[in-house]
């Protein structure tokens, strides 16, 4: 391990969140873990796949049952292993937080829009669910980009024993991961492996757009952008909130590749 990577490792933390709600506006954290990069890697390394920042907390209201579907977490598990709500622990966290100059999650854009809401104060974002998307986007064998599917597609070096949508698994995993797409991102020379701040080299590259050039959702599902109607375009502009700067659900590659494709479409026209 280079001297810039073990500095990377040390100065990012992993973490994740499961939640009462898929809808992150209404969401509230009933597990959290978190833990540095390098804790996790040595904890794989001895076999031990212990995090000692696990906790479960109560929600306000009880668990639906299609969250406990998804998490395994059950109101029962709730009642006898939380003794508080996230908010009252948040002073703790903070602390945690503050010790890192970036972090690291799965589809952090859910994460980051979570904790927003509990007014966290977060270090630098690294994704690696839009880190696998550019790093494998011409890559056929690659189908989906979720940690399950990238955990086995990408044969990544964790116990078949960690249950997925746990907190404390899934931080293992996604830090694995992460370890994976950075030794990927370095043998590619997506970024400079002689810069002496790494994270800061991964934030650049993931704000660079990932082009899309098929309708992901819609009516117009599965066309290519450029073969759908401009004035399907010209309302969703308008209308649609992945579109919408402004909006928590904007999506700048989303954005990029529809004004990339409306551009095409006009000078065809004319």
């Amino acid at each position: 391990m280079t001297d810039n990577v073990t500095k990377l490792f040390q100065n990012t933390i992993i973490l994740d969140t499961e939640t009462t709600s898929l809808d992150f506006k209404v969401a509230e954290v009933i597990e959290w873990a978190s833990a540095p990069l390098m804790e996790i890697v040595e904890t794989v390394a001895t076999e031990e796949y212990k995090i000692r920042c696990n906790q479960l907390y109560k929600p306000s209201k009880p668990l639906p049952q299609e969250i406990s579907a998804i998490t395994t977490i059950t109101n029962r598990m709730i009642d006898a292993g939380a003794t508080c709500a996230f908010d009252d622990d948040l002073a703790t966290i903070q602390t945690e937080l503050n010790h890192h100059d970036y972090y690291v999650a799965h589809n952090a854009f859910y994460d980051a829009n979570i904790l927003a809401r509990y007014s966290l104060k977060m270090p630098r974002q690294i994704c690696t669910m839009r880190l696998a998307e550019k790093l494998y986007a011409d890559d056929v064998n690659i189908k989906e980009y979720n940690l399950s599917y990238l955990r086995y597609a990408l044969d990544i070096p964790v116990s078949d024993s960690l249950v997925a949508h746990r907190a404390d698994a899934d931080i293992i995993v996604t830090g694995m991961l992460f370890t994976t797409l950075l030794d990927k991102a370095l043998a590619d020379g997506e970024i400079d492996a002689n810069a002496d701040d790494l994270g800061f080299e991964l934030v650049k590259y993931l704000e660079k757009p990932v082009k899309i050039t098929t309708m992901p959702f819609g009516k117009h599902k599965g066309k290519k952008l450029v073969d759908v109607p401009l004035d399907y375009w010209l309302w969703a502009l308008d209308k649609m909130d992945s579109l919408q700067e402004n909006k928590p659900e904007y999506d700048k590659d989303f954005a990029a590749s529809v004004a990339e494709a409306v551009q095409e479409i006009f000078d065809n026209t004319n």
